[in-house]
């Protein structure tokens, strides 16, 4: 049993759904969670994505063998990020993975926008407007991870030297780079 923690329309459910795997998942965006469960809908599986806040989810303790957060915690100040992650091992079985990205501080857009908080600035424009984005580097990671056992972290840059970047983004950056993790529930 898996779970998409920050679901947004579904993608990684329905990817869960597709290879056997039972999925849920949860998401602020009571539309996006709305067009996953059309999604879901339309593949004919169960319409398991829930609106509501990674610091308060309604699962069971210990109901999930696998989580996904694919580009979610680093839109999170420290305190929602640390209550969500204490919530994500609550849900998680001992021993279950859990793959997660977070944008790494060798971004082009570290320090764009206002900063609230060590290392997390405000952004300004775009369809993020006003998220908050907070960059990580290896020790912040070991870090804010502590409660779980890391097994890999592995760094992607994508450099862009002429247009506009291909990572979905509205804006054009230099270097996107992001760390994908993989680490174990204790």
């Amino acid at each position: 049993v898996g779970v998409d923690f920050g679901c947004g329309k579904g993608r990684h459910i329905v990817t869960m759904r597709e290879h056997g795997i039972e999925g849920f998942g949860i998401d602020l965006s009571e539309v996006g969670v709305k067009q996953a469960n059309q999604w879901l809908d339309h593949l004919n599986f169960p319409k398991t994505a829930t609106a509501g806040s990674l610091t308060d989810m309604p699962y069971d303790n210990n109901q999930f063998d696998l989580g996904i957060c694919h580009g979610v915690l680093d839109h999170m100040t420290s305190s929602i990020r640390a209550a969500s992650l204490s919530e994500i091992q609550r849900t998680l079985k001992p021993g279950a993975k859990l793959l997660l990205s977070l944008i790494s501080e060798n971004d082009s857009a570290l320090g764009e926008g206002e900063e609230i908080e060590y290392k997390t600035w405000l952004i300004t424009d775009g369809y993020e407007k006003d998220l908050p984005q907070a960059f990580f580097d290896q020790a912040r990671i070991q870090n804010e991870l502590k409660h779980f056992n890391i097994i890999a972290v592995t760094e992607v840059l994508n450099q862009t030297h002429k247009g506009r970047s291909l990572i979905g983004t509205d804006k054009h950056y230099a270097c996107d780079a992001r760390y994908y993790i993989t680490a174990e529930s204790r």
